[in-house]
């Protein structure tokens, strides 16, 4: 009964619970159209019914037949025989909805029945205007409204973006409680998705037979889904514009709208105002924002503002401000590559490179110098395989960017997701000559990158970290320099690691000498590592490299490397003398060369107590876990870079660790943008 007994004891014009505000007579040929397109889209009229002596009226939904010889039929939509053909009610009207007007007849009645009506078609009707934005019938959307711990739940019976109407069955609670113009929390959701969440205001109240009618109006018309940010997405006005389309998450109906701008976490759309269909709050599923013929992006999207429309008429359009809340990494990519292009037609954003163009911009910027290729110079077939798939083939973990001008590379900055959440930013080179400063510019995009994706949760992006040598004055500067000056080691850090190449000939593989032994690390052990590290260094080493004790496995960031066909593998071992815990070592493994320093495929040593640790164990150790490599030689960063000192260690080279937790952006940019000028916007 919720969808076609509509609402009683309510005036002439109340059958929608709306006021009359002005009509005009449509001649006939108008209303025979009318009803025909109701006919035809399965759609339907509001019967009423008036009683003569108590005064009270009853609507019911009817669906049209076709009109034919001057007579139409309507049959009802309720399952049961109708109240007003035994309880005293005599026929009054026939509403017919038509987007925001409603056609009022009061025809002649031929007939009527427990199944249908059939009327005469009058010579003319009633326009009546009734509301500011079409109300339309829902879908199964479930409603619960709470209003100061007292829950209602019931179904959504009808929407518009300016308010909506809930039906509640009387007996689901005591709804009589409810404050009639009081606010309430309301709660829509489908099967599989919550669609809104916010507060609105009773603005009116109706009562069916078996049910209790709400219409309520969102108070917000502007939502914080995000932080406010100082540095914002960079918003373009594309030509020609791409459109959004989508069906509505409450009636089904599809929907296509014309953008304003897009930057790659939202976009602006501008609706006629008595048309629109973007309620703030309301999140959308699936939306595609479709590129002309070129391509189309899908995404899960949130209304977050509604506001006038253009100058030229703002009464009569409004603009509406979404969210991108959700995006494959796949869609997010094609996204940004079109709008990065845009901002610069040199810049190139995860599009396919001619690799020996890259192979030969590697080495002639000496960013693969002599000892780093004897690093890899063994393995160079299965590297370039590796970097086919990167370069080549789609992958949801890497992204890299290219500054190229006439099929030549002149910067070059790539990208890696290497925990759960927290991505590698590496291979950072620029061609010294000419005036483009391509380093700055493939820097910058980067920036921008970091800017459109860390909220999206498909990217699992809360930190970005790299490593850089600390005589390497550029990134000194501005790594090194953006850590001093956020100034909070929660936001952004950077930690000190010495560096040498572990060769299997440097110590034995046989077992420890008691009371040294080697296990697998456990919760406790991580504790005691966390207490320390926050003790020294109090960054956020532990947080972005997925070493806390209540850190999730890899698991899910393994199946995306075997996925994209690379491999991806991590151990923790811990190194104790007796009970007392003096080492972990993290054995990262990935595909060799997938970072040509091959950081990625390495040994990370976390000394907790150096007293009695001497570099002879420390080999000992070190040499046992080769054979999870299968290599003669490994990279090991040891931390904290003291340790190499203290125990006589002779290491090649220092690195740091720089990290940057996604909630400080605003401070990074702010120190990017005075360091960079106009190379950063």
């Amino acid at each position: 009964m919720l969808k076609d007994v509509i609402t009683t004891d309510v005036d002439r014009a109340g059958a929608l619970g709306d006021v009359i505000r002005e009509g005009r007579r449509i001649n006939q040929p108008y209303l025979l159209n009318a009803l025909n397109y109701l006919n035809f889209s399965n759609k339907f009229v509001i019967v009423s019914f008036r009683h003569p002596e108590k005064g009270g009226s009853v609507s019911y939904r009817a669906r049209p037949s076709r009109c034919r010889d001057g007579i139409f039929e309507c049959q009802w939509t309720h399952p049961e025989k109708p109240a007003h053909l035994t309880s005293g009610y005599e026929f009054k009207e026939i509403l017919i909805p038509i987007g925001c007007q409603l056609l009022l007849i009061k025809p002649r009645v031929e007939y009527l029945g427990e199944k249908h009506i059939r009327c005469s078609i009058p010579d003319s009707c009633l326009e009546i205007s009734t509301r500011q934005t079409e109300r339309v019938p829902c879908r199964s959307i479930q409603a619960r409204l709470n209003q100061n711990g007292k829950i209602l739940v019931g179904r959504m019976a009808d929407f518009s973006a300016i308010a909506f109407r809930v039906a509640i069955e009387t007996e689901s609670a005591s709804w009589q409680e409810l404050g009639p113009d009081g606010l309430v929390d309301a709660l829509l959701f489908d099967r599989d998705n919550i669609l809104y969440s916010g507060k609105c205001r009773i603005i009116r109240q109706a009562s069916g037979p078996d049910m209790k009618f709400f219409i309520l109006e969102p108070v917000d018309i502007k939502r914080k889904l995000f932080d406010k940010k100082e540095f914002r997405n960079t918003r373009l006005s594309l030509d020609p514009a791409p459109a959004i389309v989508f069906r509505h998450p409450f009636t089904g109906r599809q929907h296509f709208l014309r953008t304003i701008d897009v930057s790659g976490g939202g976009f602006c759309v501008e609706e006629n105002a008595d048309q629109t269909a973007l309620l703030p709050g309301m999140r959308i599923p699936e939306l595609e924002l479709h590129f002309a013929n070129r391509f189309k992006a899908i995404c899960k999207a949130q209304v977050i503002y509604r506001s006038p429309g253009s100058q030229t008429s703002p009464d009569d359009t409004v603009k509406c401000g979404l969210a991108v809340i959700d995006m494959t990494p796949d869609e997010h990519a094609k996204l940004l590559s079109m709008l990065y292009q845009t901002l610069n037609d040199k810049s190139y954003f995860c599009g396919t490179v001619d690799l020996d163009t890259l192979w030969r911009f590697f080495f002639e910027t000496g960013f693969i110098y002599p000892n780093k290729y004897r690093l890899f110079q063994k393995n160079k077939e299965s590297i370039k395989q590796t970097y086919k798939k990167l370069y080549i083939e789609t992958s949801e973990i890497a992204r890299h960017f290219v500054y190229q001008d006439k099929g030549r590379i002149h910067g070059h900055v790539a990208m890696l997701r290497f925990y759960n959440n927290a991505w590698l930013i590496h291979h950072h080179a620029a061609c010294k000559t000419g005036q483009t400063r391509a380093g700055l510019v493939v820097l910058n995009q980067i920036g921008r990158f970091i800017n459109d994706s860390h909220r999206l949760r498909s990217l699992h992006m809360q930190f970005v970290f790299c490593y850089y040598r600390p005589e390497n004055r550029f990134p000194a500067r501005v790594f090194g320099g953006s850590a001093r000056s956020i100034g909070d080691r929660q936001g952004c850090s950077t930690d000190s690691f010495a560096y040498y190449l572990f060769r299997s000939s440097y110590g034995s593989r046989g077992k420890l000498a008691a009371p040294w032994h080697l296990v697998k690390t456990d919760k406790d052990d991580l504790l005691q590592l966390e207490r320390q590290y926050r003790h020294n260094s109090g960054g956020l080493m532990l947080k972005a490299l997925n070493l806390e004790p209540e850190a999730e496995h890899l698991g899910s960031l393994v199946s995306a490397y075997t996925q994209n066909g690379f491999m991806r593998g991590r151990y923790l071992v811990s190194l104790k003398r007796g009970k007392a815990l003096e080492a972990i070592f993290m054995l990262n493994i990935a595909d060799v060369g997938l970072n040509l320093s091959d950081l990625t495929n390495s040994i990370t040593a976390i000394i907790i107590d150096a007293k009695n640790l001497t570099k002879e164990i420390l080999h000992n150790v070190l040499a046992t876990q080769m054979e999870v490599y299968a290599q003669e030689e490994i990279p090991v960063l040891l931390y904290p870079q003291s340790y190499a000192t203290e125990s006589g260690l002779s290491t090649e080279k220092d690195y740091v660790l720089w990290i940057l937790n996604m909630r400080y952006t605003d401070r990074y940019f702010k120190f990017m943008h005075r360091i960079l000028g106009r190379f950063h916007s």
